[in-house]
């Protein structure tokens, strides 16, 4: 698949783009949820909350679909239902200035920062493809004044403790060759080799800059003391890095680390993995860990916990710790007091919630909340109140939408795993009718359904358009071995699988599933979930990955370097004797005996993954498409290939579980094409008797 040929599939891309997005109306006559209101809702982030609790101000993300890029927006507003925001900055980006590819905000403008009294903000702008950075007053007193300009990027700091200065880093421009450069390139052992591109070495280092402005002297000057500007040094990511004693035959890790304000501790997200060389005994769990800094005294831990935790926050005196912990049916806000090993929970909620952010005192939070039906909305909770109020809810309109009924539902099976999830019936659920079953993978919380990891399975329109649809949390199986054991690390994929296999068994008695209308989808993850299953079993009808990587090429594409994390994961070098250890999950090694249609729909940057299953599926006629997305990472942000991905998702599974297809004009080639794969699969099927189902 060379460059030409992907630069056509983009072609039809943006053709694709242009069709009108089509909603199906139940009989209550309510519209159902789109693709497109899933592609064009509104995102919040960087939610700060002044110290005195008194304002809040946070960054709306908007994409949009036409223009094909994201509307970022800086608000201010009082922390207090029904006040009037007020924007702060407003400006247009690409997916890549704004997101990293883990989902992240890249510092691309749109970032603030309370002064210690509350009574300013320091706030970045854009201005075409330059970060600003900007001072005002809370109460909006006097224009707003801009203390750095023209920068590629900015990251805000915070402040200095006496609130006398504003601090924030910057990078250089990338610089220039002085010299005519090589035009070869040196194959090391740390090259990977799934880039299409053969970039000239490292990229080139840029200096960072720390800066700091001085609010009486109104000037900007180098910052003499940048450490205070993070507060410590990074530490490591591992205990064993560390120096601090763990179990034997475990590892543990040291995860996003926060400064008290005094700068005499640190707290930490702590991930443990526990017999990781056992796969009988193996166990894995989360806690918040306390350092005090100046001695070699290991860390305090709280709160061991299966659940994961994160937003922290220390309260301003330094006495307490604040987090999140993320429960499968809830989420729970903690409080922590290292001085005296304290732990309670603060508050407890149905809802998601993230970006959580407190007053100096400890008496209210502001943050992120989503439920299964609704998108991000900004809420503020009053701790002795106990109570959650709505500040800005900007997907209002979902409200209006014809929703499914959901059911949070345990999957039990002999291989275990801690697999639970949340059961989707169609809009319009009928009791007595068997629907076609779609697996989502990966990740399933009390959070908004939209496309599952990554964001590319559109749940809600899966439903709207008669499918029962499983998203399926199987986070806790995703262990990986450490001492060369391929049945341990297999095993992250043969729990999902088997839980698959039970839940579908289970709806059908129930008489809510037609068991032999079955798909899977999958991303990151999620894709060695749906591949492994592909490969092994005969029991879904149609598949969706954004990669397959189970294949001997994604080993060959790899790094030297990347060979031994291989061989302690199990695979081997894929040599004569290698190749059958790959066997049991490749979907090209086992192409022969595959009966699933599969959908691809790669980011550029992981193209290369899915040479080996695309050419193998093909030899042997079984129905495959791949799409190659440009200029998009690990998750795809530019909104209008999340539209075509969600559009082709959707498509992939009618066609091939209900037999149905869109009338769209635009897509007539597409269905023809499916329709002459179907024709051809099913003449294959008929002549070789393959199509019986292995259980």
């Amino acid at each position: 698949m060379n460059r030409n040929a992907l630069v056509s599939l983009m072609v039809l891309v943006a053709a694709l783009a242009s069709a009108p997005a089509r909603s199906q109306d139940s009989a209550t006559g309510k519209p159902a949820v789109t693709i497109e209101d899933l592609v064009t809702y509104t995102h919040i982030r960087n939610v700060r909350l002044s110290p005195d609790g008194r304002n809040v101000s946070y960054l709306t993300v908007r994409p949009l679909l036409k223009e094909n890029l994201l509307e970022c927006t800086l608000w201010l507003q009082q922390a207090a239902p029904g006040s009037t925001p007020v924007v702060l900055a407003r400006f247009q980006g690409t997916a890549d200035q704004v997101w990293v590819e883990t989902g992240e905000l890249k510092h691309f403008g749109g970032q603030s920062a309370w002064s210690p009294d509350g009574r300013r903000l320091a706030y970045t702008g854009r201005a075409g493809d330059r970060v600003d950075v900007w001072l005002r007053d809370a109460d909006g007193g006097g224009a707003p004044t801009r203390v750095a300009d023209d920068y590629i990027e900015a990251d805000l700091t915070g402040w200095t403790d006496d609130g006398s200065a504003i601090r924030f880093t910057t990078m250089d421009s990338a610089p220039r060759p002085a010299v005519p450069e090589d035009p070869s390139v040196l194959v090391t052992d740390d090259r990977n080799f799934f880039s299409a591109s053969w970039p000239k070495g490292a990229p080139p280092e840029r200096k960072l800059h720390h800066l700091a402005y001085n609010i009486a002297a109104r000037a900007l000057s180098d910052d003499t003391t940048p450490g205070k500007a993070k507060g410590v040094d990074s530490l490591p990511g591992t205990y064993k890095e560390a120096g601090w004693p763990a179990p034997p035959d475990a590892v543990k890790y040291i995860l996003r680390p926060i400064p008290s304000p005094d700068r005499q501790a640190v707290a930490f997200t702590g991930v443990g993995l526990y017999n990781h060389r056992d796969p009988r005994r193996a166990s894995r769990d989360c806690f918040i860990g306390v350092k005090r800094l100046g001695d070699s005294t290991p860390p305090q831990e709280f709160l061991h916990t299966p659940a994961f935790v994160y937003y922290f926050q220390w309260s301003g005196d330094g006495k307490q710790v604040y987090a999140l912990q993320f429960h499968p049916e809830y989420t729970t806000v903690m409080a922590v007091g290292p001085e005296r090993g304290e732990v309670r929970e603060v508050a407890r909620t149905s809802h998601f919630l993230m970006e959580s952010h407190w007053d100096r005192k400890g008496m209210s939070f502001v943050a992120v909340r989503q439920s299964s039906f609704m998108p991000d909305e900004l809420v503020r909770f009053d701790v002795g109140a106990k109570r959650f109020d709505v500040l800005a809810s900007p997907n209002a309109s979902f409200a209006a939408k014809d929703l499914p009924q959901v059911q949070f539902r345990r999957v039990s099976t002999p291989l275990g795993g801690g697999i639970f999830g949340r059961l989707v019936l169609p809009n319009g659920y009928i009791k007595g009718k068997r629907y076609p079953l779609v697996f989502t993978t990966y990740r399933a919380g009390t959070g908004f359904l939209a496309g599952a990891v990554g964001d590319e399975f559109p749940i809600l329109p899966f439903a709207a358009h008669g499918f029962v649809v499983y998203a399926m949390d199987t986070g806790e199986s995703n262990m990986l071995s450490e001492s060369g054991d391929l049945a341990f690390t297999r095993l992250r994929e043969r729990k999902p699988l088997e839980a698959m296999r039970v839940l579908r068994q289970e709806l059908a008695d129930e008489g809510i599933v037609d068991s032999t209308q079955c798909g899977v989808t999958g991303l990151s993850y999620g894709s060695d979930i749906t591949s492994y299953a592909v490969a092994t079993t005969r029991i879904f009808k149609a598949a969706a990955v954004s990669a397959s990587d189970f294949d001997p090429t994604s080993h060959l594409l790899n790094s030297v370097q990347r060979e031994t994390v291989l061989a302690k994961y199990g695979y081997p070098y894929p040599d004569e004797a290698g190749r059958a250890s790959w066997r049991e999950g490749s979907i090209a090694l086992n192409a022969d005996r595959v009966t699933t249609p599969l959908l691809i729909q790669s980011p550029e940057s992981e193209a290369m993954f899915s040479l080996e299953t695309f050419k193998a599926l093909r030899h042997y006629g079984v129905p495959v498409e791949w799409y190659v997305y440009l200029n998009e990472g690990h998750q795809k942000f530019q909104p209008r290939s999340k539209y075509l991905v969600y559009q082709r998702n959707l498509d992939w599974m009618r066609f091939w579980l209900q037999g149905a297809e869109d009338d769209d004009p635009a897509k007539a080639e597409q269905f023809a094409r499916w329709r002459d794969m179907r024709r051809r699969w099913e003449q294959r099927a008929s002549a070789s008797g393959s199509r019986n189902d292995r259980r």
